[in-house]
C-alpha cells in the first residue's frame, strides 16, 4: 500500500496543495507543470480570462491523451496480428 503525500503545485500563480500516493508525486508535478505552461502559452496568444485559459488547456492535454490512448490501441492491434500471424507460421512449420 503506497503512503499519501500532499504535494504543493503552481498552477497560473496559484497554490495547490494535492494529497497523491507518493509512487505519483513526480507524475503529479510534471502534470501540474504542464498544465501551467500551456494556459500560459494560451493566455500569451490571446486575451482570454484565466477561466477559459484552463477549459482550452484541458481539452488540449484531454486530446493529446485520446490520440496517445488511440494510437496504444492501434499498436496492440498490429501486434496481435503478427502475433497471429507467427503464431500461423510456426504451426505450418
Amino acid at each position: 500500500m503506497s503512503e499519501n503525500v500532499v504535494v504543493s503545485v503552481k498552477i497560473a500563480n496559484e497554490e495547490y496543495p494535492i494529497s497523491t500516493p507518493k509512487s505519483e508525486e513526480e507524475v503529479l508535478k510534471e502534470s501540474a507543470l504542464r498544465l501551467d505552461k500551456e494556459i500560459a502559452k494560451l493566455r500569451e496568444k490571446g486575451r482570454l480570462s484565466l477561466e477559459k485559459a484552463a477549459v482550452m488547456a484541458g481539452i488540449i492535454l484531454a486530446s493529446e491523451l485520446v490520440r496517445a490512448e488511440k494510437g496504444i490501441e492501434l499498436t496492440e492491434f498490429k501486434l496481435k496480428e503478427q502475433l497471429l500471424a507467427l503464431s500461423k507460421k510456426v504451426d505450418e512449420y
